[in-house]
């Protein structure tokens, strides 16, 4: 009797086992439970695990990218409108019968076009900025101090104090792509360039910038490059200062090496707007309408570079938007690929759980009903 109800008990026993086994299979949709269990299959496990939280994170990253890339896009949009805006205002100033009035009015309207543009380039995607280039939690774009105050230095002046040079985003295992544009891209347009042999003019406020994105700084008699720290470093090219507030390089020495002078339109808009309003930049006043008019016919020349500028950053910023969209496809279809590889490795057979539950359900109540008779055994029961 008592070895009988010992093997009564190590069946229950195993039934047990067995009942938390399929359990725990139908609750987490998983074959193991524990790596001991089948060590092949565990390792398998944990290669794909591996991938899928890869491609997870690959997803999650390139969604928040083509999300930026989108903004972007809109942006620009609505920075070339505004720059299509700006020349058909500073066309009306030309007409004929404009007082100074006139023009003042149109001065204000351009301030705020330039006003609409420097929101625009400011613009942020969950608290990063998305054209002031490799860092960005920097503004790209800022008004000097003295901004509003007519005949300072610092009048009208607004600053680009991002840099050229890109982030890059994975878009599949070690595998990183640019993002977006920056703002040199965008409002800044190319006075001249050259290459290797050849020599580079530029006047005081061009940026000089090379193919890497890193800028170029008059430093003594020389060129200096700085890298992305903002660290002089021992790339060097001999200037000559013209004496009219231009440069000339030396012929280019390093091989390879494109320089751009690049000038920012907020510069051309801060002449013309000042004009309109009576002044010069230094504060002086203009009581001549024709002379007004000659300022503002010079920068009409202007507006269309920074308009081709920033035409060339929206197709730049297209073609990059549409690697990642193909990228973010792929990744889908990678992460797709490895769900269900886990599932065929990894994933418990659900219907055949049910099935072994039912089983298991069955061959219990048959235990117990043995054990519940065995209970009932009596030796007056088996004497009669």
């Amino acid at each position: 009797m008592i070895n009988l109800s010992d093997q009564m008990m190590y069946r229950l026993g195993n039934l047990n086992e067995e009942y938390r086994r399929v359990s725990y299979q139908m609750s987490s949709g998983k074959i193991l439970e524990r790596g001991s269990d089948d060590s092949v299959v565990f390792s398998k496990e944990l290669h794909i695990s591996d991938r899928i939280r890869v491609y997870e994170g690959l997803k999650t990253q390139i969604e928040k990218t083509t999300a930026y890339n989108n903004v972007s896009d809109i942006s620009i949009n609505q920075i070339k409108t505004n720059l299509e805006d700006t020349k058909m205002e500073m066309l009306k100033s030309l007409n004929a019968g404009m007082d100074m009035s006139d023009k003042k009015s149109v001065a204000t309207a351009l301030e705020g076009l330039r006003d609409n543009m420097y929101m625009l380039l400011n613009e942020t995607v969950d608290g990063e900025y998305l054209f002031s280039g490799s860092d960005t939690t920097i503004q790209p774009f800022k008004k000097a101090d003295n901004f509003d105050v007519i005949g300072d230095p610092d009048y009208g002046k607004i600053t680009y104090e991002g840099d050229g040079i890109l982030r890059q985003i994975s878009v599949a295992p070690n595998n990183y792509r640019d993002r977006g544009v920056t703002g040199f891209d965008i409002m800044f347009y190319t006075t001249d360039s050259a290459i290797t042999g050849n020599s580079l003019t530029f006047n005081s406020d061009d940026r000089i910038v090379d193919g890497s994105g890193l800028e170029w700084k008059v430093v003594g008699a020389n060129l200096v490059q700085y890298d992305i720290n903002g660290d002089a470093t021992t790339n060097t090219i001999p200037v000559t200062d013209n004496g009219d507030g231009t440069y000339t390089t030396d012929p280019i020495p390093q091989s390879g090496t494109l320089l751009e002078a690049k000038r920012n339109f907020f510069d051309d808009m801060n002449v013309v707007i000042s004009a309109l309003k009576g002044y010069n930049t230094d504060g002086s006043s203009i009581t001549d309408a024709s002379v007004q008019d000659e300022i503002v016919r010079t920068k009409l020349d202007t507006i269309k570079g920074a308009y081709d500028a920033a035409n060339v950053a929206h197709a730049k910023l297209g073609a990059r938007n549409n690697i990642f969209n193909n990228a973010l496809d792929n990744v889908k279809t990678q992460l797709t690929h490895f769900n269900i590889l886990y599932q065929d490795t990894a994933g418990a057979d659900l219907a055949k759980v049910a099935m072994e539950s039912k089983a298991l359900e069955m061959t219990y109540s048959a235990l117990y009903t043995t054990i519940s008779k065995m209970n009932d055994l009596s030796l007056i029961k088996f004497v009669q």
